[in-house]
């Protein structure tokens, strides 16, 4: 499933705190929905690739919990299927 583009906003990142205003670091945030659907759940981790300037790439590489929902999920495709 492909999600729609995002734009998010390259941060500053200061890990001696506000006080020391020398950025040492930059910072990306990704939070929302979008990376449920994605396939990239709350507890799975990833792997992160820099192949080439400007490029990340981004992989789950652990297996995920999986709720009741993911198996309703299944069940209800399966009965559309049929």
């Amino acid at each position: 499933m492909n999600t729609s583009p995002r734009i998010l906003s390259i941060e500053d990142f200061n890990p001696n705190g506000r006080h020391n205003r020398t950025s040492t670091a930059s910072l990306v945030r990704l939070k929302g929905g979008w990376l449920k659907q994605a396939g990239f759940h709350s507890g799975a981790q990833v792997t992160v690739n820099n192949p080439s300037p400007g490029v990340i790439e981004l992989r789950v590489c652990s297996p995920v919990q999986i709720d009741a929902t993911y198996f309703t999920a299944i069940n209800q495709l399966a009965a559309v299927l049929e």
